[in-house]
């Protein structure tokens, strides 16, 4: 009932922008007696054009927020807060204010209920809630964090070949026709441990095989002062003289550089290639976990990369998060991305 006189009027309130809406109105007589519905009207409500945070219609205020709490268990985490109009809920999360991870509903409510799962144990997550209400208005609260119960897993961190001593006397092999000119040998005083100095940068030389597969000669290795040897810088970029691939090492890994695109794109120097044997490249194991964006990817021996869904999978795997290899946008798209780890 709207009105008991001949004439009547309503007013709609709380109604969205830029939105269509349909009426028809009914009129009781004194008897009690019902009419037909009227002829149906319509009209459209303007435009919002205040404020910059709101959807449209009257409400321009984000949803207030408060009472939040995280409480954390080995692997999962509930995140509660309330707000003070009816609201969506979200949270974003992840082990840096980068977040990466999300979770949201679709109910419209006041108190909000959230329960992360696939976390890994003993690991400190940053997270922020954010409410959205009905007309669009998104309320956020600064960053949280909160720390899994349970101990971290300690992967089986695959291991990096160390440089072997290679004794000061015995069977080493001559010097060959391989022997490739530009080069030095170097070992430190008191130190059996052998490096090959090529353009200016140190490699270790990280075995017999190696040092004898290289034509090396035992005969040429100079011997200088630790802090002589340490002020070498050790190569990042290296090649063998007959073949254009271009290898970049990072955490004792190597990876090939698809492109000379991929190659400027990085800011590498031309300049700082080392030149040096197959063996020598050969001893550095290919690069086998990957990081891009926020997604850790294993490269399988096609080149493929494969996705780990979740944290808990990497680190099930036996991997830490320091071998991972970072690639840029150019780099990601030279490989090809297949199913993804389970």
């Amino acid at each position: 009932m709207i009105g008991s006189s001949a004439s009547a009027s309503y007013s709609s309130t709380g109604l969205i922008a830029a939105t269509t809406y349909y009426y028809k109105i009914k009129t009781v007589v004194s008897n009690g007696d019902l009419s037909e519905y009227s002829s149906e009207a319509s009209d459209t409500t303007p435009a919002f054009l205040g404020g910059s945070s709101g959807g449209g219609g009257g409400d321009v205020s984000s949803p207030s927020i408060s009472g939040i709490t995280a409480t954390a268990g080995d692997t999962t985490a509930t995140i509660t807060w309330t707000t003070g109009e009816a609201s969506l809920s979200w949270v974003v999360y992840g082990l840096t204010t980068a977040y990466g991870s999300e979770q949201k509903t679709t109910a419209y409510l006041t108190a909000h209920s959230l329960a992360l799962t696939g976390l890994s144990a003993g690991t400190t997550y940053h997270y922020q809630v954010k409410s959205k209400d009905s007309t669009g208005n998104i309320g956020s609260y600064t960053d949280n964090t909160f720390t899994t119960t349970g101990t971290p897993a300690t992967p089986a961190t695959p291991a990096t070949p160390a440089t072997p001593a290679i004794p000061s006397t015995g069977a080493l092999a001559p010097a060959s026709a391989a022997n490739k000119t530009g080069y030095t040998l170097m070992k430190a005083t008191g130190s059996n441990d052998i490096w090959v100095i090529q353009n200016g940068l140190k490699l270790p030389v990280r075995s017999i095989d190696v040092f004898n597969g290289s034509g090396y000669g035992a005969a040429a290795i100079k011997t200088v002062s630790s802090a002589s040897l340490n002020a070498v810088s050790t190569a990042s970029l290296i090649k063998i003289e007959d073949n254009p691939d271009v290898y970049l090492l990072e955490n004792n890994f190597r990876r090939k550089l698809a492109s000379i695109e991929i190659f400027n794109e990085y800011k590498l120097d031309w300049n700082k290639i080392s030149i040096i044997s197959q063996p020598v490249i050969d001893s550095f194991s290919y690069a086998p976990i990957y990081k891009h964006g926020f997604g850790l990817y294993w490269r399988d021996a096609g080149n493929i990369l494969h996705k780990f869904p979740t944290m808990a999978i990497f680190t099930a795997k036996g991997y830490n998060i320091r071998d991972l290899i970072p690639v840029n946008d150019l780099e990601f798209t030279s490989f090809s991305v297949g199913e993804q780890i389970n």
